[in-house]
């Protein structure tokens, strides 16, 4: 059980580094937080000089959008104090990857648990880790599940979502490449005969006779077939056989996956659109929908600005 705990929490680890990395359908959401939040970009409230505001949006922003992404996918915003060289210093949050936390009872303040982070080996050392939560830490238990546990983020449940949407879409392409094989299956059914005649037909299926070489009746065929087809075509010359005695082709039944793929999809689309904050409405396309934002990562970004 511990065993197959801990392959479960490294394979939840490496799903959650793909959806926050690649995956279309959660890039999209973030976009959509990204337009709606952050689109008249970082405003000091009293006036600044141009070359002040230019700063701000080279390195005040890319933080911003790195911040909303990580307190979605981790539960808090790993960052640390990156040094220009102009001697500036600018935050930065530690890139996906470079690191993993764990969910520990803390020792320092009154929580009951606290999030630790460890950078992976062969990547910079850097002692000077700020993390500041986004959400209560807690122990990502997935009851009733096909995973025993996943790694401790707020999209744990769409881990398991997109791991069986994935499954099911593998399944689905194995099932067409099966299907799109040219197979033929040939059946015997030998038939009861008179002694005489069962003799022959014995004589016959046991000769060293070759069983596909063309006889006088498919010579014929086969001159026939050619006359009709492979002369009005420039690719395609049919080859015909004549199969033994009491042979016959069998249709093959074709492979049919029992999931249903569409109706995964939209599970895990509504998923991520929940634990994101994202009505599903605005992923399909641009609707009259331009005034809905995400109030809790409106309120996220003020509460973590706060804190920088």
């Amino acid at each position: 059980m511990n065993r197959q705990r801990s392959l479960d929490i490294s394979e939840s680890y490496y799903l959650l580094l793909e959806l926050i990395c690649t995956e279309p359908i959660i890039q999209q959401t973030f976009s959509i937080i990204d337009s709606v939040c952050l689109s008249h970009g970082v405003k000091i409230l009293n006036n600044t000089t141009p070359e002040f505001q230019r700063h701000l949006d080279m390195h005040w922003m890319p933080f911003l959008r790195a911040a909303v992404r990580a307190m979605h996918a981790y539960g808090f915003v790993p960052w640390r104090l990156m040094t220009l060289p102009t001697g500036d210093k600018v935050p930065e949050v530690l890139p996906a990857g470079t690191f993993r936390w764990t969910t520990e009872v803390s020792k320092d303040n009154d929580a009951m648990l606290s999030y630790v982070v460890r950078l992976n080996p062969g990547t910079r050392p850097e002692p000077n880790i700020r993390i500041t939560p986004f959400m209560q830490p807690s122990f990502m238990v997935t009851e009733q599940s096909i995973m025993y546990a996943t790694v401790s983020s707020p999209m744990s449940s769409a881990i398991e979502s997109f791991k069986n949407l994935q499954a099911a879409i593998k399944r689905q392409s194995h099932a067409d490449a099966w299907n799109c094989t040219a197979r033929v299956i040939i059946a015997h059914e030998p038939k009861d005969f008179a002694h005489d005649q069962q003799r022959r037909e014995l004589f016959e299926t046991l000769s060293f006779r070759n069983p596909f070489a063309p006889t006088v009746a498919a010579d014929a065929n086969e001159v026939r077939i050619t006359e009709t087809f492979a002369d009005r075509s420039m690719n395609h010359i049919p080859a015909v056989y004549t199969l033994p005695p009491h042979h016959h082709i069998e249709t093959m039944p074709p492979l049919a996956p029992c999931m249903d793929i569409p109706f995964l999809h939209n599970k895990y689309k509504h998923d991520v659109c929940a634990l994101v904050g994202v009505p599903p409405e605005m992923l399909p396309g641009l609707i009259a929908r331009s005034c809905v934002q995400s109030t809790r990562s409106v309120h996220a970004i003020k509460l973590f600005m706060s804190h920088v």
